[in-house]
């Protein structure tokens, strides 16, 4: 990766290098002619940038694959089966012990968000982290059915059947899986042991409270923010979500 860069870099710097003095005796009507224009200045900083950014998707994938080389050691292999054109992706330990289901938050996925947690916590539990719907390595069928709360329930659900799981589990969700968890313990009690749910809207403030929210975000509703059901509608969370994250880094 350095030596791309660095193969990029390379004319830029002779480009700066002094021009070597003149023999002694000899004369130079005309001042040097620029090396480069300005136009090729701006192409060489374009290919650094596109360096740049190789890079930084090379870094991504190389840290994808050392969590997956560590959950694999770990005995939380990566499971993946389809369903029509639907994925269905989780990480699952299976040793005959208490299981906790961990359901992250939107966007995320479940080895990115319970990485580090999951490593201590697979000492003394089975654990099941499932990439939700469109998040991950979890894959819908595009239609408008599977962006809602239910699908991504029924996806836990079938997630859980494929790994013959039918004991109650303790289930913890966070921010938008703490809806699914809500949903889903609402809809399958006999699989849920204990509910846990943090940094998650479920119940806590009155309906119009949380419009008002959504409506400063220019979102009609809160249900349409964090449960939406079209594309357009879930285009429009996931630019809410990144301009949220954006301005709390920037502070």
């Amino acid at each position: 990766m350095l030596s791309s860069v660095t193969t990029v870099l390379n004319p830029l710097l002779r480009s700066r290098a002094q021009i070597p003095p003149s023999q002694k005796g000899t004369t130079t009507r005309n001042p040097p002619q620029p090396i480069h224009t300005f136009a090729s200045m701006k192409l060489n900083i374009f290919y650094v940038l596109v360096c740049v950014l190789s890079i930084s998707c090379n870094m991504l994938k190389v840290v994808d694959r050392k969590q997956e080389k560590r959950f694999t050691k770990e005995e939380m292999p990566l499971i993946q089966f389809k369903e029509g054109t639907s994925i269905h992706s989780v990480h699952a330990s299976n040793k005959a012990r208490q299981k906790i289901l961990l359901l992250h938050g939107y966007g995320a996925s479940g080895i990115g968000q319970y990485y580090r947690s999951a490593i201590t916590l697979n000492e003394e539990y089975d654990l099941i982290l499932p990439d939700l719907l469109y998040c991950g390595k979890s894959r819908g069928d595009l239609s408008e059915q599977s962006f809602t709360i239910e699908a991504q329930v029924e996806h836990v659900k079938l997630i859980l059947d494929s790994l013959n799981i039918r004991e109650p589990m303790l289930l913890i969700g966070n921010s938008y899986g703490g809806i699914v968890a809500a949903y889903f313990a609402e809809k399958y009690p006999e699989l849920v042991n204990k509910l846990v749910i943090y940094d998650s809207p479920v119940n806590e403030y009155r309906l119009s409270y949380a419009d008002s929210l959504a409506h400063s975000l220019d979102v009609p509703s809160v249900l349409e923010l964090l449960s939406p059901t079209t594309i357009a509608e879930n285009k429009k969370s996931l630019d809410v979500v990144f301009m949220i994250n954006h301005t709390s880094l920037a502070f």
